[in-house]
């Protein structure tokens, strides 16, 4: 066999390798002591992570790369000193972009230079008027419908708590809404037109009775004024009558079914609303929202307990004219 190679006298050796990161060196067969003394001089600036094996022992270099040292912005003048509260400190600059540091500082100061120059009047006059995010919102959503919103869009969500309110004796089976009080329509245009130039804008969801025969045509045309009075008279004045609950509009359904909701825009010197009782003189502040249908019997003709609730209505608004003569129901 040959003869072993004594690594320490050999002058033509070649130097070992220095290790590199992540190098995987295996060291539990090398006896030789010369060898694993360079090896561990090399390995000095490397340290040992986890390995997955027993056999292998994996290095990183221990030295972390050079970081950035941190960028504290200064005035814009040479001295100036800080505000107290601007938000910004003195120190070196060292961005080599100097203009450009000054800006991000600019921004994050709410438009203040670091300096404490205020922007440009007109900068200033922009971000004045510009609304912030919160009140662009609001304006969004907060709208009273005259840029061609719904303006009933809070009682057309409120139908059914409506109802159960006011409705508590009804066994509604149905609700339906109509088509013709839609955005757009005629009857829906013609109260909207009546809400425009109202002064208080004031709504409210009432009922209003009659034979079954008489619904399709309210619903598609509204109430004829020239029918006023033809069932029950005019006792509270003249105009459209209408319930306060379905209760006293069951009176004048005529052994019908089926009742409408209505809208109706109180408006002064138009409106008289006697509790139970709301009488509107123009047909144009009326809107037949929906129809409900339900399986309470109805009297063919008004009782005894209608005539009861028209009298306490009458009470109510003589009451009211003798406290206040002058002055208007709205």
């Amino acid at each position: 066999p040959p003869p072993p190679i004594d690594l320490t006298d050999a002058p033509d050796a070649a130097p070992p390798r220095r290790a590199e990161a992540n190098d995987v060196i295996d060291l539990s067969q090398d006896d030789d002591d010369v060898v694993a003394d360079k090896l561990n001089a090399a390995l000095d600036d490397f340290i040992e992570i986890d390995s997955d094996s027993d056999d292998s022992v994996e290095f990183v270099q221990s030295t972390p790369a050079p970081r950035r040292p941190e960028v504290e912005f200064v005035g814009s003048k040479p001295g100036a000193k800080p505000s107290p509260g601007s938000g910004w400190s003195s120190g070196i600059d060292v961005d080599a972009d100097a203009a450009f540091a000054r800006k991000l500082d600019a921004e994050l100061n709410g438009g203040q230079s670091p300096g404490g120059a205020s922007p440009s009047p007109a900068k200033k006059r922009k971000l004045e008027s510009s609304p912030s995010p919160a009140k662009r919102q609001r304006k969004r959503s907060a709208g009273d419908g005259d840029d061609g919103r719904d303006v009933l869009a809070k009682q057309r969500r409120g139908l059914y708590k409506f109802l159960q309110s006011k409705a508590k004796t009804l066994h509604i089976s149905n609700v339906e809404m109509n088509a013709a009080a839609e955005p757009g329509q005629r009857l829906y245009e013609r109260f909207m037109a009546s809400w425009a130039f109202s002064r208080l804008k004031k709504m409210k969801l009432v009922f209003h009775g009659t034979p079954q025969q008489n619904i399709p045509t309210i619903l598609a045309n509204g109430l004829d004024p020239n029918r006023r009075g033809a069932s029950s008279g005019q006792r509270l004045g003249n105009g459209e009558y209408f319930g306060a609950t379905a209760d006293v509009s069951m009176e004048y359904s005529g052994g019908g079914r089926q009742m409408i909701v209505f809208v109706v825009l109180l408006e002064p010197n138009r409106t008289r609303d006697a509790g139970q009782i709301v009488v509107s003189s123009d047909v144009a502040c009326q809107l037949p929202l929906a129809t409900i249908t339900f399986s309470n019997r109805t009297p063919a003709r008004p009782t005894d307990k209608a005539l009861r609730v028209t009298n306490a209505a009458e009470r109510a608004l003589t009451r009211k004219e003798r406290s206040n003569p002058f002055a208007s129901d709205y």
